[in-house]
């Protein structure tokens, strides 16, 4: 499973630049409070589609690395949890494997 799910906080949406915020559908943008609804929702319902072995990977924004590692791990249903950086060195990426 991979997504590139909708991750900014819904404050930091309006302060995007018009690049983005201009071109890009709000609903592609806006992941909630604090940008984790969708990645919450993906880590929940993921371990029912995948079997095990499968893997399970997503985009996030920085600073949210270490909040979604702890929201695998709690879940219980992941192992060998990794973040990957971008090019530019920012923790983007996360992938997991169904146990």
């Amino acid at each position: 499973m991979i997504s590139n799910p909708p991750y900014i906080p819904s404050d930091t949406v309006l302060t995007l630049d018009p690049e983005v915020a201009n071109h890009e559908p709000h609903l592609a943008l806006d992941g909630g409070i604090d940008g984790l609804d969708f990645i919450r929702h993906l880590i929940q319902v993921s371990p029912e589609y995948l079997q095990s072995g499968g893997v399970w990977l997503i985009e996030m924004m920085v600073g949210q690395a270490e909040i979604v590692c702890e929201l695998l791990e709690t879940n219980g249903n992941y192992r060998d949890i990794q973040i990957h950086q971008d090019l530019a060195g920012i923790e983007r990426f996360a992938i997991a494997f169904i146990k």
